[in-house]
């Protein structure tokens, strides 16, 4: 599991940026697939904070 990709600052910004930027061309019934993708980002750090934290606690355990 040592080889995902990080997501970096830059990425994430991308990210919501792109979201902000589609959010406003989207119809009102896709408004929860926008918020899902403004999430994404979110998400992606949460993922990579907790396999980290995931992968110390089991170094630590060894």
């Amino acid at each position: 599991m040592r080889h995902r990709k990080r997501y970096d600052q830059s990425d994430i910004g991308a990210a919501i940026g792109l979201g902000v930027m589609i959010a406003p061309m989207v119809p009102d019934r896709f408004g929860w697939l926008v918020g899902a993708i403004m999430l994404l980002p979110v998400i992606m750090v949460a993922e990579f904070v907790g396999w980290a934290v995931v992968t110390t606690l089991l170094g630590g355990l060894k």
